[in-house]
């Protein structure tokens, strides 16, 4: 989120979500490696000719340095740090076992998409539809990253 002081009524929103495979990197980073298709990103400004806008996402994401603690017992606490060393929001275990999702793509592609032959067909929904569901699965599936990356 990005507060704006001058229009404290003007706050921006972005919120990224996919989900992949993960492979550990000789020199001890993590990389995380999309499905592709499968991610997308959320921009939300109030003040913006289009408040809401939801556009398809992938990118791999490298993990300089990982490292797990045990904060009491059973509670773990995981540290991510990017590319170039910069902490990420550290993350907990919620789950154990973890609830993940399916180790396959879960949306369509464009090409299957427009052929009919996809698994939904988002261009048929009302955009307020579209948010809400993809919001919902965005918990769910930051969730099952999250709980991947502690496993780990």
């Amino acid at each position: 989120m990005a507060s704006n002081g001058s229009n404290p009524n003007c706050i921006t929103a972005v919120m990224t979500w996919q989900h992949g495979t993960f492979q550990f990197l000789p020199n001890g980073s993590l990389l995380l490696i999309p499905f592709e298709g499968d991610g997308f990103q959320q921009v939300q400004d109030p003040c913006a000719a289009v408040s809401n806008q939801i556009n398809r996402y992938s990118q791999e994401i490298l993990f300089s340095q990982w490292r797990i603690f045990p904060l009491s017992a059973g509670v773990f606490h995981l540290n991510l740090y990017e590319f170039d060393g910069t902490p990420v929001a550290p993350m907990n275990l919620v789950a154990s076992p973890p609830n993940m999702h399916p180790t396959a793509t879960l949306v369509a592609t464009a090409t299957a998409t427009a052929t009919g032959s996809g698994k939904r067909d988002l261009t048929a929904r009302s955009s307020g539809s579209k948010s809400a569901t993809l919001m919902l699965g965005s918990v769910g599936a930051m969730a099952g990253l999250g709980a991947l990356l502690v496993l780990l």
